[in-house]
């Protein structure tokens, strides 16, 4: 079993490292979120987690970077607020071409009226090529009130503002909350996305924004 399992990762590292390679005609993605972008309670994240998935559907042509921060929110002030991570510093430093930001669910336990506000002051603090390609995504439901995470506000204020804030700044959406609302593609926690889940979050992006590439 050990054996396999080493064999498993090997293998899937090498594949990954093959998926990435970087080369003059390479399109980045930055997948920008908490733990259902960095892959929590998947194993390994590095091959299971919806950005990885992404990578792989998209090919050699594409590199997807996966900045997810387990816990993390929007609300700067807060203690996991998304601007205090290393990975906010790199994905706002680094030069791409799309990005996917996946943000809200932690909010959602500490919901101020001022989430918007925000939510807006994060999206200044990146250089967007343009706006049409960069794609805001409305937290996936939750099943549970784990952690404190509260579906009412996810579905609701949360998800209205986001909607609201892709229309105003001419920022691609996609509800996630709608379109993944099967709860089979989530854990046992009702929380985070599955290995299933994870793979039709990436078919989904991939069909709806990437399929003419």
């Amino acid at each position: 079993m050990k054996k396999a399992l080493l064999l498993f990762l090997i293998v899937s590292i090498g594949l990954y490292s093959v998926f990435t390679l970087s080369g003059d005609e390479v399109t980045h993605i930055a997948c920008i979120g908490d733990s259902n972008t960095i892959g929590h309670g998947l194993f390994p994240a590095l091959w299971f987690s919806y950005p990885s998935k992404l990578q792989v559907s998209l090919g050699l042509n594409f590199r997807v970077h996966n900045y997810g921060v387990a816990g993390s929110t929007v609300y700067h002030s807060d203690t996991y607020g998304y601007t205090k991570s290393d990975s906010f510093k790199e994905s706002s430093e680094a030069k791409h071409d799309y990005f996917i930001f996946m943000l809200g669910t932690n909010d959602s336990k500490n919901y101020r009226n001022d989430f918007s506000l925000h939510y807006k002051d994060l999206l200044k603090r990146y250089d967007f090529p343009e706006t049409s390609k960069v794609i805001l995504c409305t937290p996936p439901v939750a099943f549970s009130d784990h952690w404190g995470i509260r579906n009412d506000l996810l579905r609701t204020k949360i998800r209205g503002a986001i909607l609201k804030i892709a229309k105003e700044g001419g920022y691609q959406i996609f509800d996630a909350h709608l379109k993944m609302s099967d709860k089979t593609y989530y854990q046992d926690d009702g929380v985070h996305l599955n290995a299933k889940g994870a793979q039709k979050l990436a078919e989904l992006l991939k069909d709806e924004f990437f399929a003419s590439h």
